[in-house]
């Protein structure tokens, strides 16, 4: 929180009991989101309140390297190689901006190309879609956090739409549509004890939702298909 009190107002007319008043000040707070409510009184009583959200915008790919941060995109992005990466922790990608519909990203089927890369603790990926990469959704060892509300398609030979990777444990990943052309769409690999329910996964080569050597997850609700593997497969 940051509170400004008192702060001293003056009538810029000079006049004394004036009914409009205004006030400048001015601080550098972080990249992030904040909602900054102001409050005044009279020195008869009366009182009066407002209040507005501020938060940053992005329309390009980056390094999001701040933490406790919610960066919101505004606009549809396209990257050759990765294009978000996450070295922070608490960081927020918030694909849906300001509006109601949600951004896209999108690669052009590189090797080792990924939509939004993440090996910090405390990721959120939310309300995106995400198209072309090698993989679309990947957390390297990134664990607590969250995958919600994304579409995550890759048609790279041997790609997936969400990976979960080496030690990527106890995220939540939920109410995701992923899909993959030549290999699993949702994959957890070596990481334990994570969260899918409400997802849809789809494969013509793979798994829908593939689970190797990793213990304690939790699946419900989820739908998991495939041309010519079993829609979920655990492998331990």
């Amino acid at each position: 929180s940051i509170i400004y009190w008192p702060y001293a107002l003056s009538a810029t007319d000079g006049a004394f009991g004036s009914t409009i008043e205004s006030a400048t000040t001015s601080i550098t707070i972080e990249f992030g989101e904040y909602n900054i409510s102001v409050s005044c009184a009279d020195e008869y009583g009366n009182t009066g309140t407002a209040s507005t959200n501020h938060t940053h915008a992005i329309s390009t790919c980056q390094i999001l390297d701040t933490a406790n941060t919610v960066y919101r995109l505004v606009a549809d992005v396209n990257s050759s190689a990765t294009c978000f990466s996450v070295t922070a922790q608490r960081v927020t990608l918030d694909c849906q901006g300001f509006a109601l519909a949600r951004r896209t990203i999108t690669g052009d089927n590189l090797s080792a190309s990924y939509g939004v890369f993440s090996d910090q603790r405390y990721t959120t990926v939310k309300n995106c879609i995400i198209s072309n990469y090698h993989i679309s959704i990947y957390y390297a060892g990134a664990a607590d956090g969250t995958i919600e509300n994304n579409v995550a398609n890759s048609t790279y030979l041997i790609g997936s739409g969400i990976y979960l990777y080496n030690g990527a444990n106890s995220n939540v990943v939920a109410n995701n549509s992923a899909s993959s052309t030549s290999s699993s769409a949702l994959v957890v690999h070596t990481s334990n004890s994570n969260t899918l329910r409400n997802n849809s996964a789809t494969s013509n080569t793979g798994s829908g939702i593939y689970l190797y050597s990793s213990s304690g997850s939790a699946l419900a609700n989820n739908t998991a298909s495939s041309s010519s593997q079993p829609g979920i497969y655990l492998l331990y």
